[in-house]
C-alpha cells in the first residue's frame, strides 16, 4: 500500500557493511529503554543504518515489543511499523535543504502519522495525538512543539480527503526544490489561502460541523479561547493575536438579559478568515463566511433571531509574510438590553394646590435609542421622537397643544435589570398660561419613586408611581 502510494522503495542499504544480513528493510523487535519516570522513550524509531549518519537515507526500524500486535481495529505493533517503515519511505525522497531537520520535522512526523489512518483507518491509533494540536490552535501548524507535530497529521488527512491521498506524496515530491511549506502549499488545491480556512473550520468538530466525528469517530475538537464565555449586558473585545497558519476558536453564550447581540469586525486583514456559527432557537444553522463582512446583528426577541449561541473561528493563512493576525481595531461581540430601540407611551398628571390648575401629558409613540456614549455606567438610552399632547387647566388658563419631545433618557441598572427615566416636552403653544408656558415633565420612574421592571420575556417594562 505505502509502496504503490509513494511511488517509490525505501533505500536499500545493501552497500554497507553492517546491513543485517542482506539490502532488504531490517526490523527489530526489542524493548524501549525507560526514562527517569520508568516510562518508554518510545514505541518506535527509524535510524540511519550508517553510524552517526543523522541526515542519511538508508533507514531501519526498532519497534518496542511489549506493545499488543494490534489488529485493523486495535492499536499496536502494526500501527507503530507502519508510521516508522513510512519514514523510511520519506528518506528516500531527495530534500532541498539536503536533511530533514529541522525544516522538515514537523510534516514527516504529520505525514508518518496520517499513514496509520491510512493504512489502518478502523483502529484509529492517531487519535492519541489529536489534544497536542487541538488543546493549541494558536500555535503555528509548523511548529514542533511536544506532541504538536503528531496531531498535525489533521493537516494530511485534509489533503487526502479533499484531494487524493496522492497529494501526501506528491508533497514529498515537491520538497525536492521545495521548503516544507511552499512544498504543501503546491499541492494544496488553491493553496493554504483557500484550503486553510476550510481546514480550521472542520477542525472546531462540533455540531454542525463534525465531519471529523462523522466519518472517523474523532471526539475532539479545537478549544476554544478561555472556553466557552456566558455574555450578559456587556462589550467583548478579542484581542486577537494569531501567527500564520494558526487559528483561535471563540465560543460564546448568551444570558437572558443580553437581547440584542452584535458582532462587529471592522478591520478586514489581508490572508484572514472569520466563520460564524450560530445556534438558533436551538438549532446550529450551517457556518457562514464572515471575512468581509463588518458586523452581524441578532434581536432575540424577534422570530428566527432568537441567538442562544455563537461560534467565530478566526484564521491566518499568511504562511509567505508570516505576518501575526493582530487587529489594531479589535472584533468585539456587544450585548444590550433591548433590540436597538424601545417604544412606548408615557403620562403625567400634575395638581396645583395654589391655583386648582391639573395639568395633563399623555404620549404618542416615544422612541428609545442606546446611547453610544453614556454618562453614567448604566445602560443608557436616549429619545429621538415622540409627542406629548399637553394640557393645562385652571382658574387663570386654559392651554392644550401637541408638543415634540425634548429630551428623554430610560437607564437600565445591570444588577437588578430595573429602568428608571422620563422624557420632557417642548413649550407648548401659549407661553401666556402660568404652568402651560413651562416644560412639561413627564415622569416614568425615578431613583426615589419607583422602578420598572423589564418582564420576563424582555419585551415590555411598564408601571406606574405617585408622588407626593
Amino acid at each position: 500500500t505505502l509502496l504503490t502510494l509513494m511511488g517509490r522503495s525505501p533505500v536499500s542499504d545493501s552497500d554497507l557493511a553492517n546491513n543485517g544480513g542482506s539490502g532488504a528493510m531490517d526490523i527489530y523487535l526489542v524493548h524501549s529503554p525507560r526514562d527517569a519516570d520508568g516510562d518508554r522513550e518510545w514505541q518506535g524509531v527509524a535510524l540511519p543504518s550508517a553510524t552517526g549518519a543523522t541526515c542519511g537515507s538508508q533507514r531501519y526500524l526498532l519497534v518496542d515489543s511489549t506493545y499488543p500486535l494490534g489488529s485493523e481495529t486495535s492499536k499496536g505493533m502494526l500501527q507503530t511499523v507502519t508510521h516508522e517503515l513510512f519514514h523510511a519511505f520519506q528518506f528516500a525522497f531527495p530534500l532541498v535543504t539536503g536533511c530533514w531537520t529541522p525544516e522538515y520535522t514537523w510534516f514527516m512526523e504529520a505525514s508518518a502519522t496520517w499513514a496509520e489512518e491510512y493504512v489502518y483507518p478502523n483502529a484509529q491509533s492517531e487519535h492519541v495525538w489529536l489534544s497536542g494540536f487541538l488543546t493549541l490552535p494558536e500555535n503555528r501548524v509548523d511548529a514542533v512543539t511536544e506532541s504538536r507535530e503528531y496531531g498535525a497529521y489533521l493537516l494530511p488527512w485534509h489533503m487526502a480527503r479533499t484531494n487524493s491521498p496522492d497529494s501526501v506524496a506528491d508533497a514529498w515530491g515537491a520538497f525536492a526544490n521545495r521548503l516544507s511549506l511552499p512544498g504543501v502549499d503546491s499541492v494544496l488545491s488553491g493553496g493554504f489561502e483557500q484550503q486553510w480556512p476550510l481546514f480550521t473550520l472542520n477542525n472546531w468538530n462540533r455540531e454542525p460541523v463534525d465531519d471529523y466525528r462523522q466519518v472517523d469517530n474523532v471526539a475532539e475538537g479545537a478549544f476554544p479561547f478561555g472556553g466557552k464565555t456566558s455574555v450578559g449586558i456587556e462589550e467583548v473585545e478579542m484581542n486577537l493575536n494569531i501567527p500564520y497558519l494558526a487559528a483561535q476558536y471563540r465560543h460564546f453564550s448568551f444570558k437572558n438579559e443580553a437581547r440584542y447581540v452584535s458582532f462587529e469586525n471592522t478591520e478586514q486583514i489581508p490572508h484572514s478568515a472569520v466563520w460564524g456559527i450560530v445556534k438558533i432557537d436551538g438549532e446550529w444553522k450551517e457556518p457562514e463566511d464572515w471575512s468581509d463582512v463588518s458586523e452581524k446583528s441578532w434581536c432575540r426577541e424577534d422570530d428566527g433571531e432568537e441567538l442562544e449561541e455563537l461560534v467565530i473561528v478566526f484564521s491566518n493563512s499568511d504562511w509567505q509574510g508570516k505576518e501575526s493576525l493582530t487587529p489594531g481595531d479589535p472584533p468585539k461581540v456587544k450585548a444590550t438590553a433591548a433590540c436597538v430601540e424601545w417604544w412606548g407611551t408615557v403620562s403625567y398628571d400634575f395638581t396645583s394646590t395654589a391655583f386648582g390648575g391639573v395639568a395633563t401629558s399623555t404620549s404618542g409613540t416615544v422612541a428609545f435609542v442606546p446611547q453610544d456614549d453614556p454618562l453614567t455606567p448604566e445602560i443608557e438610552y436616549v429619545a429621538v421622537g415622540g409627542s406629548l399632547l399637553h394640557t393645562y387647566d385652571d382658574m387663570l388658563c386654559h392651554n392644550s397643544g401637541t408638543v415634540g419631545i425634548a429630551d428623554g433618557f430610560l437607564r437600565l441598572h445591570p444588577d437588578t435589570g430595573h429602568y428608571f427615566g422620563g422624557v420632557i416636552s417642548q413649550d407648548v403653544a401659549n407661553p401666556s398660561c402660568r404652568y402651560g408656558g413651562t416644560t412639561g415633565n413627564a415622569q416614568i420612574g425615578s431613583h426615589e419613586v419607583g422602578r420598572f421592571v423589564i418582564s420576563a420575556d424582555g419585551r415590555t417594562l411598564d408601571g406606574s408611581f405617585t408622588s407626593v
